[in-house]
């Protein structure tokens, strides 16, 4: 793989109507000449499975990789497990191989929060296994893994 984008680059041009999933799959493939997508959730109209599945074969059919699906904050442990568990239909529906996930705020007692986000990540990263997809970690300011730094320390808890 050698360039992809992300659905977060045209949400303003998708939250209003005026470029569909599709036709964003299609600009990726012929316009910008892209190998791979990255879907961000919040740009869905819809999350469904056939939504979802038609995503992946129009990509397929055009010949771009659906990367991830990008969930901003969905390692908060005070997020519903549910929302993790539709993440990871999703992704698995959408063809996607991974989920880019960031932590949630650092609550008023970071330690504490801490270890409720590892346990709730263990769980997650149980059922992204199950399911074929892995989780990806990134770093986001003013959440609990603000920096690179702290994204290793919690993978070597996590595991």
């Amino acid at each position: 793989m050698k360039v992809a984008v992300t659905s977060s680059a045209f949400a303003a041009l998708l939250r209003r109507g005026a470029l569909t999933h599709l036709e964003w799959l299609e600009a990726c493939a012929s316009r910008l000449d892209l190998d791979g997508v990255v879907f961000a959730q919040d740009d869905f109209p819809r999350t469904d499975s056939e939504y979802a599945a038609q995503l992946k074969k129009v990509a397929t059919d055009l010949g771009i990789v659906p990367v991830a699906l990008d969930v901003p904050g969905l390692l908060d442990p005070d997020r519903p497990e549910a929302e993790r568990t539709a993440a990871i239909a999703l992704a698995a529906a959408a063809g996607a191989a991974l989920i880019r996930v960031t932590a949630g705020p650092p609550g008023e007692l970071p330690p504490e929060t801490f270890a409720r986000t590892v346990a709730a990540t263990k769980a997650f990263t149980s059922a992204a296994k199950a399911a074929n997809v892995t989780l990806t970690v990134a770093p986001a300011p003013d959440s609990l893994l603000a920096d690179l730094a702290a994204v290793q320390n919690f993978a070597k808890y996590v595991d």
